[in-house]
């Protein structure tokens, strides 16, 4: 406990009006940086949680066979879902992807814009 003691300022400086006051100031502002810093971090990772949730919900107890013969059900799926940030996404995936022949698989076929030049 004794080295909490010289980690935390003396915040009776701050009435003072000294210098000295400065070093808690600079403290403070690191103290509520780190809490911003801390509360956003926990907020995108629920987020980044709940988004993972729900692209695992799209594609649960489907095989790689079944995602090609469902894909149209699977589209229409994520774009039902709560957030539309996740439907649009998918949609963007889905359009990069080919059906073979007999549409029994698909294939992801992103191409580079300098190769189509």
């Amino acid at each position: 406990m004794e080295f909490l003691n010289h980690l935390l300022p003396n915040f009776s400086l701050l009435k003072s009006g000294s210098t000295e006051a400065l070093g808690v100031v600079f403290w403070l502002i690191m103290a509520a940086l780190f809490t911003y810093s801390v509360i956003s971090l926990i907020g995108s990772g629920l987020s980044f949680k709940a988004r993972m949730r729900a692209l695992n919900s799209l594609i649960a107890g489907q095989s790689r066979e079944d995602l090609a013969s469902n894909r149209r059900e699977t589209l229409q799926k994520a774009l039902a879902l709560k957030n539309k940030r996740i439907g649009a996404l998918w949609r963007e995936f889905d359009d990069s992807l080919v059906s073979s022949s007999d549409h029994k698989q698909l294939f992801n076929v992103t191409v580079r814009a300098s190769r189509l030049v």
